[in-house]
């Protein structure tokens, strides 16, 4: 599905956002064939559906990729880690966390996200997993993952795009 989002964000960040699904399309004509095979289940919103969300002040971040210096690994995390991406980011668990979810944005270039990925790369405990790693739907990509005592995750993306598959 493709979704239109307009948001309002205050300078304390509160605000409003307005999600409208666009049109139902499936990103690939396996997807449509792995949803069939599950029996077309009604879990999708349907076509033209709104959602309207409030935040409280600090509640709805609004992330200026303009100024984060995607050529530098380093530069890139310690803007992170100084609140440029929300919060002041210091775990490996909570960059991570943080990188999947900025992967997740439908304004993230490809550049962005590509500077996000060579930043997952280089944290500590983070692993490249191997080759023929799929999503959850059976989509080919490629990704990291981060596991620790307390924390498990993965990203995917598609080798292409470099837009997220699934975060898991």
């Amino acid at each position: 599905r493709r979704f239109g989002v307009a948001a309002a964000v205050a300078a304390d960040g509160s605000g409003h956002r307005r999600i409208e699904v666009l049109d139902a399309m499936f990103a690939t004509p396996q997807d449509e064939a792995a949803w069939r095979e599950m029996g077309s289940p009604d879990v999708l919103p349907d076509l033209g559906d709104v959602v309207t969300e409030s935040y409280g002040p600090g509640e709805l971040q609004f992330h200026d990729f303009d100024q984060l210096p995607l050529a530098d690994t380093t530069a890139l995390r310690h803007a992170i880690e100084a609140g440029a991406l929300g919060k002041g980011n210091r775990t490996p668990e909570n960059l991570f966390s943080t990188i999947g979810s900025v992967l997740a944005q439908p304004d993230a270039t490809p550049e962005v996200r590509a500077a996000l990925l060579r930043l997952a790369s280089t944290l500590e405990g983070v692993t490249l997993l191997p080759d023929g790693t799929t999503d959850p739907l059976g989509r080919p990509g490629v990704g990291v993952a981060l596991a620790s005592s307390s924390y498990e995750s993965q990203i995917i993306v598609d080798a292409k795009t470099s837009k997220i598959l699934a975060r898991v």
